[in-house]
């Protein structure tokens, strides 16, 4: 019997884990954010089979049904590379050298906060200015990976700002990230 329920779970369609996944979207609160995130030495299918099912309730397993969407509509930039339009992915789990919980970022602010991580002398608010938790890859609510969170993100000057400096042609590597 346990074996059938498996096999029925096994055969569930992308369609409707992705669906779950947008429900969990939608139905999260702020203070939403799994305890069981895995350390960022774990791959995502390791983390596919600790979370079979996937859960509402994490923020990794809806991030990787939704991954390419989420990267494709506000986790990346436009912008002109000659007389073609490139497209940079901005949106990133924590990289695993930083080691660590499992965490989402901005690749833009923290090539940022890289290249200005001492604003020592600078009055407080502006000092932490680039240190932000999209800098961090400290992304973990399930509300902040949401369409609308990660807008909200690209919509900011932190990471307007970041962008600018980044397609500056002596902007930080992406290797030093």
């Amino acid at each position: 019997m346990k074996r059938v329920g498996l096999l029925r779970k096994a055969s569930q369609s992308r369609s409707s884990v992705e669906h779950m996944a947008q429900q969990s979207l939608q139905a999260c609160t702020k203070a939403s954010v799994c305890s069981d995130l895995g350390p960022v030495t774990e791959s995502d299918e390791e983390h596919r089979r600790r979370h079979h099912p996937m859960r509402k309730d994490c923020s990794r397993c809806v991030y990787i049904v939704l991954r390419s969407q989420l990267q494709a509509s506000y986790g990346s930039y436009q912008h002109a590379v000659g007389s073609r339009v490139g497209k940079t992915v901005w949106l990133a789990p924590r990289p695993t050298r930083m080691q660590g919980v499992w965490g989402l970022g901005c690749l833009f602010c923290a090539a940022r906060m890289q290249e200005r991580p001492n604003l020592e002398g600078v009055p407080g608010k502006r000092r932490r200015y680039n240190n932000t938790k999209w800098a961090r890859f400290e992304i973990r609510a399930v509300s902040q990976i949401a369409q609308r969170g990660i807008r909200q993100h690209a919509e900011t000057q932190q990471h307007r700002m970041a962008v600018r400096d980044f397609f500056k042609p002596d902007h930080c590597s992406l290797s030093k990230l």
